[in-house]
């Protein structure tokens, strides 16, 4: 998957921060299932011509085609990367409270300020039914001059409007403005839904071919810290992993330690689940998890989630 250097020298990191700055632009795109419709659950990949739904704010949509989607672990954005050869560009999806077109048009004209040398600003602005869209360009001493963005607005009947914003070198430009377009044009809105966004959560989807890794706790909250225990969940059922005797895993049972394998599986749907460990030498296991803003936690400690380099694909 190509993935190209945005505008703004952009990371994941400060995407987020991006998201605070954003007025106009911010909070979660957040769902759950219906019929033909596939709700965003952190981590997923989406392909192209997949419908996704976001029952908080009535919105769905299809990912376009060369293009695919995800909402990043612990991030407030739908990420929309090229999965074509040839393709470059980011597409970053926000919501936000609705706003009549005329100030979302003002406010795309002053510009956004994302720090004292960082502005981005919209240009020939076009208003179409409850559409706005434009050209957007940035400006100071500290950005790449030879990216630039567009930007696409849709306000629903319901409260909310959805934003798209992509950001890419200046020969993606075409490629980025028909896939938002594409995107934003074949959008519904519905009445909102609160039902809760992990209601139809799938923990074994989720968990297969995945690290599960819980840091030291002085810097848990950065990723940083030294890995306590690793957990390996494999497609086929299968596991491996190393365990310290710290935190959750020696309350449990101090004689799960070292490297360890066996076989795993879970049957569990919606918010809270059971991972059920089969060791080979050691009695089997029971973990509690749980999901909370998009943050996952076995036994009541904190667990990162990361593709897994020890299964075979």
């Amino acid at each position: 998957m190509h993935h190209a250097m945005p505008m703004m020298q952009m990371t994941y990191r400060n995407a987020q921060i991006m998201v605070l700055l954003v007025t106009v632009m911010i909070s979660v795109i957040t769902a759950t299932a219906q019929p033909e419709k596939k709700r965003l659950q952190p981590g997923k990949l989406y392909e192209s011509g997949e419908v996704i739904y976001a029952p908080f704010y009535g919105f769905s949509s299809t990912v376009p085609a060369n293009w695919k989607g995800t909402l990043p672990i612990d991030m407030e954005i739908f990420l929309l990367l090229p999965d074509t050869t040839g393709i470059c560009g980011e597409i970053y999806t926000f919501a936000s409270e609705k706003n009549d077109l005329s100030s979302l048009q003002k406010h795309w004209l002053r510009g956004v300020s994302f720090s004292p040398s960082i502005k981005v600003r919209a240009t020939d602005i076009t208003l179409e039914n409850d559409m706005i869209m434009a050209e957007v360009v940035p400006e100071g001493d500290a950005v790449n001059t030879g990216n630039k963005g567009f930007a696409m607005a849709r306000c629903g009947p319901f409260g909310y409007c959805i934003t798209c914003l992509a950001i890419g070198p200046v020969q993606c430009y075409d490629e980025m403005k028909m896939a938002v377009e594409n995107f934003m044009r074949k959008a519904l809105f519905t009445q909102p839904s609160d039902v809760s966004i992990y209601v139809d959560f799938n923990w074994k989807e989720f968990l297969s071919n995945k690290s599960l890794i819980t840091f030291s706790m002085i810097e848990q909250s950065s990723g940083s810290g030294s890995k306590e225990n690793t957990f390996n969940l494999c497609g086929d059922g299968t596991f491996n992993g190393q365990i310290k005797k710290k935190g959750s895993m020696k309350q449990l049972n101090a004689s799960y330690k070292g490297y360890q394998s066996g076989s795993w599986s879970t049957e569990s749907i919606g918010e809270t689940g059971v991972l059920k460990l089969a060791f080979k030498k050691l009695p089997a296991a029971e973990l509690q998890m749980s999901i909370k803003d998009d943050r996952i936690y076995v036994n009541g400690e904190r667990y990162f989630v990361a593709e897994s380099a020890k299964c075979k694909q």
